[in-house]
């Protein structure tokens, strides 16, 4: 889908895990080295720095927590694009701080982020305005509260 939509973004891939070793493989077979960079494993303001030069986010997990990647990436102002887990609902506001694609339409709706720039920038905007709101240190505070038991509800 890269060649065919001749699409002109670099896809960085930062991590490992066991499809590691399959992925660069692929990347090989399907001559897209020029495109595909294999990163492997960052230190964090290494990815942080990463991240913040992005237009977009990829997080193909779909066995998650809490993903600090995201709340990271949203933070420095970068849209995401997630593979649904539990609690993806959330962190992501679909269309506003990012979205939560499925594997039918996964290729289709990254191309489509990534040829309307202006929503991508749009949408770092409002993911910023989302952490802050959500997740600022009261929010989060208050959080520990609750589950430390600490908040008296009246």
């Amino acid at each position: 889908m890269i060649r065919k939509n001749k699409l002109t973004f670099r896809l960085a891939l930062v991590g490992e895990g066991p499809l590691s070793e399959w992925l660069k493989e692929v990347v090989k077979k399907e001559k897209l080295e020029k495109i595909v960079i294999y990163l492997g494993f960052k230190i964090h303001d290494e990815t942080l720095k990463l991240i913040g030069s992005s237009r977009l986010l990829l997080l193909p997990s779909v066995n998650e927590g809490l993903p600090m990647t995201v709340l990271e990436a949203n933070a420095l102002g970068v849209p995401v694009a997630v593979m649904p887990f539990r609690g993806a609902a959330e962190v992501v506001e679909e269309g506003e701080n990012g979205v939560i694609l499925n594997k039918d339409n996964y290729c289709t709706r990254v191309i489509n982020l990534f040829n309307k720039n202006n929503s991508l920038r749009e949408m770092g905007n409002r993911a910023q305005l989302f952490v802050k709101k959500h997740y600022s240190k009261k929010n989060l505070e208050r959080f520990v509260e609750v589950l430390m038991g600490e908040v008296n509800e009246t």
